[in-house]
């Protein structure tokens, strides 16, 4: 595995994940119950087989486009942002919003002027 790219894409989860499927490994492994009796086997196989389908019907039920809230988008229009001494960092709307027709001009920044920015 590679766990750079793990880590980077699910964090911590991904360890847990590893920690729990490597301890039901050693437990089915070692354990002598599973190995003698066919109805735990076959018990352990519906759960597993279960858990399955209910993680599929749950990721194809969140991909939907239907179930996906729509975003209204923010517009930050015709402000004036003029002749101010800022102190530290000066941030005008994120990178989501709309920012149309503004005067931004004179501004005495000692920090970072960000327009949309993050």
């Amino acid at each position: 595995m590679d766990w750079k790219s793990a880590l980077k894409i699910a964090g911590p989860s991904a360890i847990a994940a590893w920690v729990f499927v490597e301890l039901i490994k050693s437990y089915l492994d070692n354990s002598e119950i599973f190995k003698t009796n066919a109805y735990l086997n076959f018990t352990l196989l519906i759960i597993i087989f279960l858990f399955c389908v209910i993680m599929g019907w749950l990721w194809i039920r969140n991909s939907n486009p239907k179930n996906k809230v729509e975003r209204t988008e923010k517009k930050i229009e015709k402000n004036e942002v003029c002749e101010n001494e800022v102190g530290k960092d000066l941030s005008i709307g994120s990178i989501d919003d709309s920012i149309l027709d503004n005067k931004i001009s004179k501004n005495k920044v000692k920090g970072s002027l960000n327009i949309g920015s993050k």
